[in-house]
């Protein structure tokens, strides 16, 4: 695991601790403490493989773990839609961790599929969004992310959430969690 992936990992585990004990997953969608760090090692090598910086990467799960939590359904796809989680995923038109929203199904269906394209669109759309809405507030630049629009009320304050999960992700620090060298140690 190179050094950006360990760094994931930390963020991966501090922002969702991967204990199952904390997550209500929706039906046929449990995994074990152990399939949970595995999927994490997998999310940490796509986003290292992504991102070219610790502060990329933040960015990136920041505001995955604002848009899905990292639940599994969300990243693995399809997303569960059944009684208790009605309208999870934008009523299905999300896809991926990023709840990236796209009417080409091409794309929708690789994104779905594939975690590192997912989140190379994800990074491209931040940056659209911080270059289109750069005369909003600095913590409503990512408006056009979160909603489609840069002045809209509600872009705005999904956008103020989404910088708050960011922030959160940029606080922690590589050492925040002890790493074992199967990464177990870091999830519990």
């Amino acid at each position: 695991m190179s050094n950006l992936a360990v760094y994931c990992m930390t963020l991966l585990v501090t922002l969702s601790p991967p204990d199952p004990a904390k997550h209500r997953p929706p039906p046929g969608w449990h995994e074990t403490l152990e399939q949970r760090v595995e999927r994490y090692q997998g999310i940490a090598a796509d986003v290292a493989a992504v991102a070219r910086t610790r502060v990329e990467a933040a960015v990136l799960l920041g505001v995955a773990w604002h848009e899905s939590g990292f639940a599994r359904d969300v990243d693995l796809g399809p997303c569960y839609q059944g009684p208790g989680f009605k309208g999870r995923c934008d009523g299905g038109r999300a896809v991926g961790m990023w709840q990236i929203q796209e009417a080409n199904r091409e794309k929708r269906d690789l994104w779905r599929q594939n975690r590192r394209e997912a989140a190379r669109e994800a990074w491209r759309r931040i940056l659209m969004s911080r270059a289109s809405c750069a005369k909003n507030v600095p913590d409503e630049v990512l408006a056009l992310y979160a909603s489609g629009n840069c002045s809209s009320r509600h872009g705005r304050v999904a956008a103020r959430s989404l910088d708050h999960a960011i922030r959160r992700a940029l606080l922690v620090r590589h050492d925040d969690v002890r790493h074992d060298d199967d990464a177990r140690g870091a999830a519990r």
